[in-house]
């Protein structure tokens, strides 16, 4: 199967639209008024009322594209301008869950173990997994557990918490 582009236009997906998965990934970021820089909202309930036929529901479209990728899967895209862009271009909609919500399966252990080698998660005796907000940190956690069968720390508050903090240091590069 040919390789696609990470960034496809609606009327280029709906051309696929047999030939894949379609994941719908909408969130909401919101400031908050107790001082929490932001709070997510995943759109699960839009989702419900509205969304791309056959899709299935996730979570952050980028984050899930990079995943995907970083686990080895090549064919994997964003809809550039997300559900608004596919009315937009006149295409059809779907209400409620449209298709059976499936199991997905990791890569082999080797194919993780590839994956992770030169990451630090694999070849230390103690190593801790972050991103922006203990979402995505917990995949390569996760990943490093089926290959090494130990225990990777997970910062939960990963980012946000620790930039909340101006005294922590933080270092870029």
């Amino acid at each position: 199967m040919p390789s696609i582009p990470s960034l496809l236009s609606a009327d280029d997906l709906a051309a696929l639209k047999d030939d894949v998965v379609v994941l719908d990934a909408s969130t909401h970021l919101s400031t908050t008024s107790d001082g929490v820089p932001y709070t997510v909202h995943p759109h699960r309930d839009e989702f419900l009322a509205e969304h791309l036929p056959g899709a299935r529901f996730a979570a952050w479209a980028t984050r899930v594209w990079w995943l995907l990728r970083v686990f080895g899967h090549d064919r994997v895209s964003v809809l550039d301008g997300g559900l608004q862009a596919w009315r937009e271009a006149g295409l059809t909609v779907e209400t409620g869950d449209s298709v059976d919500r499936t199991t997905g399966r990791f890569l082999d252990r080797d194919a993780l173990a590839d994956n992770l080698r030169g990451s630090g998660l694999t070849d230390t005796e103690r190593a801790v997994t972050y991103c922006g907000g203990g979402i995505a940190a917990t995949l390569p956690a996760f990943a490093a557990y089926l290959v090494t069968g130990t225990e990777v720390a997970v910062y939960d508050g990963s980012l946000s918490e620790w930039t909340a903090d101006a005294d922590l240091p933080v270092v870029v590069g």
